[in-house]
């Protein structure tokens, strides 16, 4: 975790990461910025597959659900249709 020190209008950082050996207070790099951007974006990338991977799942749930219910729902109206065809016959 990098955190802003409290020294007032320095650009210092006190580094806790996987970055930095040990828990120091240093100018910022460029390589460090790079680097914490680096890791930055790894870890959003894994987080957004993630979520990704978890949405395209419930979409599918979805989809399934939806399915079964249009199945269900072309089997109501051919089973409707069949039994207005037998009343009318009936009525005939």
């Amino acid at each position: 975790m990098v955190t802003v020190a409290q020294k007032t209008g320095t650009n210092m950082l006190d580094v806790d990461d996987s970055l930095a050996a040990e828990s120091v207070t240093e100018p910022v790099t460029q390589t460090y910025l790079t680097q914490a951007l680096e890791v930055l974006s790894s870890k959003l990338i894994s987080s957004w597959q993630s979520s990704f991977n978890t949405l395209r799942h419930n979409i599918q749930e979805l989809g399934s659900r939806t399915s079964h219910m249009e199945s269900k729902l072309d089997e109501f109206a051919t089973a409707h249709n069949d039994l207005v065809t037998q009343v009318e016959e009936i009525e005939q």
